[in-house]
């Protein structure tokens, strides 16, 4: 009988960590995702590949812009009600730096929302569907 709720126990405490823990959500951003960006301000619709590798909170992702017209990373920032929060910096290419937002839409795509600043100081930003590559 013990043994039985001790196993219980363990069932219990496996399934939680697993579907509620602090890492779930995030998780499930680990992949490479890709789509259609369009942005504000007159900007021609651009594509984006998003690869984020598990433990998503930690590791740094990898961003690319057009093909390699500019390449970055992004790091996990915070949760923000559904959505995972990244900087995202850009180590090649003119791009602007600035924050994304992705939130789960299916097991297959993604929301994609990004703002940052141009340099005289408006606001930019961008959002698109992003499906699992």
């Amino acid at each position: 009988m013990f043994s039985r709720a001790v196993a219980v126990l363990a069932l219990v405490l496996a399934f939680a960590a697993g579907a509620g823990g602090a890492e779930a959500e995030p998780g499930a951003l680990a992949g490479t995702w890709g789509g259609l960006v369009r942005q504000n301000a007159g900007v021609a619709p651009f594509r984006l590949t998003v690869t984020l590798a598990r433990p998503v909170r930690t590791t740094v992702g990898k961003v690319v812009l057009d093909g390699g017209r500019c390449v970055g990373t992004v790091r996990y920032q915070r949760e923000s009600g559904a959505a995972s929060v990244f900087a995202m910096r850009w180590t090649r290419g003119t791009c602007l730096a600035g924050t994304m937002w992705l939130r789960p839409l299916a097991a297959d795509a993604l929301a994609y929302r990004w703002q940052g600043r141009y340099r005289d100081g408006r606001l930019a930003s961008s959002n698109a569907r992003l499906a699992r590559r």
